[in-house]
């Protein structure tokens, strides 16, 4: 068992009982290392952090190496959980105290009593200059894990904004708390659909289960590759077109299934990739934009469809992909596939002459300019 003793500044900025009290000080970094861990979501589903980048750590080093006046002005942020018998006061009118951290042996990072919430990048690469180099440090005193993932969302994104679909999956972790309510005070917002991520991630009957690329703990690379944001925004597309039917959460999600349930069998699962052009954002939501459009057109002028009935429905699906082929997200395109309007308005259009190509017997790509055919 090691003990650290740390002179420090104790700071409670809202004096309100409720918000987490602040010690302000500075130690040295190979010493920090060894009673704070972290947790990374590539490691831990409860973690907030990123990978390390070790780009970003050669830099910082290289920086403090190049020139004695670089310095790291900016603190990193922890969280330290301790009791009250580590706490001495030294002088109360100053707020100056002795915070005493005891670290096990060959601790893990989850059994020690600091985790770093932000600033891991500034802490390993003073490390990799010098394990003596004083880093400055603000910690949060026993904050929960709530607390934790709000004050790095908020921290990360006030600099370098964090990965969406990492904001997404933290918001889900912590749906039954209220992540989202404070985010909001932050003007960090959340898509209203966020909640089908989740369901279509863990459904069972759902096509995406275990596919959508939430920052989650296991997984093969590759295993995990469609974007949430492609969900919440193909279930946007469907939304739009206001069916009083599809007002239900379990209506809509019924429908969504039975449009890439239909998607998912014959010669269209071959196209179930990581470098399928139609498992990419654009892909999804231009596809469903497509068949719904053509399944609410038989709901509102032939009036011959039921869409609260998912067998129905398939049956219509079906029938629309019998003037579809595989063929067309497999070629090359004249242009290049991103997350652009424009490009998902093409891939609509070029859906469109396809399906009357294909029901006049013409070849499917005659006219279709988007692909080199």
């Amino acid at each position: 068992m090691s003990q650290y003793p740390i002179p420090c500044i104790m700071v409670d900025q809202r004096k309100n009982g409720k918000a987490p009290r602040f010690a302000l000080f500075a130690a040295p970094a190979g010493e920090i290392a060894k009673w704070a861990g972290i947790k990374r979501r590539v490691e831990t589903k409860q973690g907030a952090q990123r990978a390390l980048n070790q780009a970003k750590l050669s830099a910082l080093s290289r920086f403090l190496q190049k020139h004695d006046e670089n310095t790291v002005p900016p603190a990193i942020t922890i969280t330290l959980r301790v009791d009250d018998t580590q706490v001495r006061v030294i002088d109360q009118a100053l707020n100056f105290h002795v915070v005493t951290l005891d670290v096990p042996d060959n601790a893990p990072d989850e059994e020690k009593p600091g985790m770093i919430i932000d600033g891991q990048h500034r802490l390993f690469g003073v490390m990799a200059y010098s394990p003596l180099c004083p880093v400055n440090v603000v910690a949060l005193i026993n904050a929960d894990d709530l607390e934790t993932a709000f004050q790095f969302l908020v921290i990360n994104n006030k600099v370098t904004p964090v990965q969406p679909d990492l904001i997404r999956t933290l918001a889900l972790d912590y749906k039954d708390a209220d992540l989202a309510e404070r985010l909001k005070s932050a003007r960090l917002a959340l898509s209203p659909n966020l909640a089908f991520v989740g369901i279509m991630d863990s459904d069972e009957d759902s096509p995406f289960r275990g596919l959508l690329s939430l920052v989650s703990v296991g997984g093969q690379p590759g295993e995990r590759y469609v974007s949430p944001a492609a969900i919440e925004n193909a279930i946007g597309t469907i939304q739009k077109r206001e069916v009083p039917e599809l007002k239900s959460e379990d209506a809509l999600c019924e429908f969504f299934y039975a449009i890439w349930s239909c998607l998912k069998k014959d010669g269209w699962i071959e196209l179930w990739k990581p470098e399928s052009k139609l498992m990419t954002k654009s892909g999804i939501i231009a596809m469903t934009s497509f068949v719904t459009n053509a399944l609410i057109a038989k709901y509102d002028y032939a009036g011959n469809l039921d869409v609260s009935d998912p067998e129905e429905v398939r049956k219509q699906v079906r029938s629309i992909l019998e003037f579809q082929t595989p063929d067309f997200w497999k070629c090359e395109w004249t242009m290049k596939i991103s997350d652009a309007l424009a490009v998902r308005e093409k891939i609509v259009d070029s859906l469109t002459k396809i399906h009357r190509n294909m029901r006049v017997d013409v070849a499917w790509h005659e006219d279709v300019d988007l692909v080199t055919l």
